[in-house]
């Protein structure tokens, strides 16, 4: 990762932001996807001060916002590790770092402005830490499928707990390059998971998915889409 956070406005001179923003946008250029836009953003304090456990994960840390929260890691990290293992044992993926953290590592510049903010720390530090909280939630969607329970529906949804949707096609591809292939591995998930947390009907129509940006922001055009296919009902 570079030296200096491009999220950080310089604090003296122009000459080391100029060269930090050469190198942040070739770095970008240079991964084969779009940069996705920026769709996790961080609640304003004011709000988590007057009710945290409506913002602010009370189980859950996931992403780079909360993965590290004291409270939060050293209660669930230990669970964190055991639903990896959960989950790629059935593709016998025997090296997380080669198969799944290498493929995240190669990708961050283009993850990093999906957030408002990003603290900086090396990019081995960032690759483990999305590939942990991503197999981590697609575990928790599939205990729900299967059980209807996870840890914390509420954490899962969380706008600062978001995990960016190009971090999970990435791990679909690992499983999938090691068994058989993974079709709407997320997109299935999501919907069952959204339906059944969701305070109002989402549309029926299918979405496109390649436009998703994350689980909540799948819910929260789920619902619009219903409104939208609604108004045009009783317009007609």
């Amino acid at each position: 990762m570079a030296s200096i956070n491009p999220f950080v406005a310089p604090s003296s001179g122009n000459q080391p932001w100029v060269d930090e923003m050469k190198k942040t946008l070739k770095t970008q250029l240079s991964v084969p996807i779009d940069t996705p836009p920026l769709s996790i953003f961080s609640v304003p304090q004011i709000l988590k001060d007057e009710k945290p456990e409506a913002y602010a994960p009370q189980k859950i840390g996931l992403g780079p916002k909360h993965h590290f929260r004291t409270e939060l890691y050293s209660n669930m990290q230990q669970n964190k590790l055991t639903a990896v293992k959960r989950v790629i044992k059935p593709y016998q993926i025997p090296d997380l770092e080669d198969q799944v953290a290498e493929r995240i590592k190669n990708i961050i510049p283009v993850i990093c402005p999906c957030y408002d903010s990003f603290p900086e720390t090396n990019a081995d530090a960032f690759a483990w830490l999305f590939g942990i909280d991503g197999l981590l939630l697609l575990d928790q969607l599939r205990v729900y499928l299967d059980k209807g329970f996870a840890i914390d529906e509420k954490d899962l949804i969380m706008l600062e707990n978001q995990i960016p949707m190009i971090v999970l096609k990435e791990i679909e591809k690992a499983l999938s390059a090691n068994g058989e292939h993974v079709e709407e591995l997320w997109e299935s998930k999501f919907r069952y998971f959204a339906e059944a947390n969701s305070p109002f009907l989402l549309s029926k129509e299918s979405m496109e998915f390649e436009r998703v940006n994350h689980l909540l922001d799948y819910m929260y055009h789920s619902i619009v889409n219903n409104e939208v296919s609604k108004d045009s009902y009783w317009k007609q």
